[in-house]
């Protein structure tokens, strides 16, 4: 039984490795995506970028959480990568990091039409408010974050995160200049929804303040 238990253990090890490789392999090659968003794509960034991804790599923990892995390898990771590939090939920080801002921004661009387009009518008003409560929990997860909820009512759906794991993640690889940027895509995918729905935020984390205050609000004729 021993015998069976350690091989089963060594072969979800073995998976959990493939499945690290995998992932990481897949998020240094979304950089080159990042700096063509950004039209900085040059093949000596392109190299710079990748192998400044594999050294941020080697440096974080690896998350047990499957969500958290996806962020790091695709989130975190490719943003700080592309962050150090341009400060060390003589860009400065504020460059660089109106660079990330650049990248998220564009390639945020076709969530936020769909999301115009999704509340455009009140039939997709309605459950854009219910995905709120429902996704936000599951794409931005304990313990990665720490959300608080403040309301889950039809017409207003509200919570405080005092954690998150990108921002603490881009400070362990001293790239934390970066996380306003992420912060940004919020206002690039909300600011211009249907006017019924109402997106408000008074600070975040990463621009010093104690907590991302979150809120929709969903305004109707018998609300206004």
């Amino acid at each position: 039984m021993g015998a069976l238990l350690e091989g089963a253990m060594a072969g979800s090890y073995a998976t959990a490795l493939v499945a690290r490789a995998g992932l990481l392999r897949a998020g240094a090659a979304s950089t080159q995506v990042w700096l063509r968003a950004a039209h900085r794509d040059t093949p000596r960034l392109r190299q710079a970028a990748r192998a400044a991804y594999r050294r941020h790599a080697a440096r974080l923990p690896w998350p047990t959480h499957r969500v958290l892995r996806l962020h790091q390898a695709f989130s975190v990771l490719p943003g700080a990568a592309v962050y150090t590939a341009l400060t060390e090939h003589g860009g400065t920080s504020a460059d660089a990091t109106r660079t990330v801002h650049h990248a998220l921004t564009v390639m945020a661009r076709p969530r936020a039409r769909l999301f115009r387009r999704l509340t455009a009518t009140e039939r997709g008003r309605r459950p854009f408010m219910r995905a709120a409560v429902v996704a936000s929990p599951r794409l931005f997860p304990d313990p990665g974050w720490h959300a608080h909820w403040r309301d889950r009512s039809p017409g207003r759906v509200a919570f405080d995160m005092t954690r998150c794991y990108d921002l603490d993640m881009l400070r362990l690889l001293d790239a934390a200049a970066i996380a306003p940027a992420y912060c940004a895509v919020e206002d690039a995918l909300y600011s211009h929804l249907h006017p019924q729905i109402r997106w408000h935020r008074t600070g975040t984390l990463a621009t010093g303040s104690t907590r991302c205050d979150f809120c929709f609000t969903h305004q109707t004729p018998d609300t206004g």
